[in-house]
C-alpha cells in the first residue's frame, strides 16, 4: 500500500506499509465443510459401489450368453449327427430299393442346405 502524502508516526514519516493478514473461519464454517466432503466422499462410495455392481451383472450376463451360445452349438452338433445317421438309413434304404426317389431328394437337399 502506497500513501499519497505521507503518514506522520513517531519514528517519522511513513511512505509505504506492509501487512500480513490471516483470516479466521467464522463459526461453523469448518464443520460445514467437513460435513460437506463427508457428503462428497459418500456420494463419491456410493458410485463406486454402483459400478462395482454394474460390472459383476455385466460379467454374469457375458458369462450366461456364452453357456447358452455352447448349448447351442451342442445341440446343432448332436442334430446335424443325428442328420448324418438319418441320411446314411435313407442311402442304404434306396440302394436296397425299400425307398424311392423321394428319400434320395430329401438327401440331397440335407447336402444342399
Amino acid at each position: 500500500m502506497y500513501y499519497v502524502e505521507s503518514v506522520e508516526t513517531r519514528v517519522g514519516p511513513q511512505r509505504q506499509k506492509f501487512s500480513l493478514r490471516q483470516a479466521f473461519p467464522w463459526f461453523g464454517t469448518l464443520g460445514a465443510r467437513e460435513a460437506v466432503a463427508e457428503q462428497e466422499a459418500w456420494a463419491a462410495y456410493r458410485r463406486f459401489q454402483a459400478e462395482k455392481l454394474k460390472l459383476a451383472f455385466d460379467v454374469r450376463k457375458a458369462y450366461s450368453e456364452y453357456y447358452l451360445l455352447g448349448r447351442r452349438i451342442e445341440i446343432a452338433m448332436s442334430t446335424l449327427d443325428l442328420l448324418h445317421g438319418w441320411e446314411s438309413i435313407g442311402r442304404t434304404r434306396f440302394e436296397t430299393g425299400q425307398s424311392g426317389r423321394t428319400t434320395l431328394l430329401v438327401i440331397f437337399m440335407f447336402r444342399a442346405g
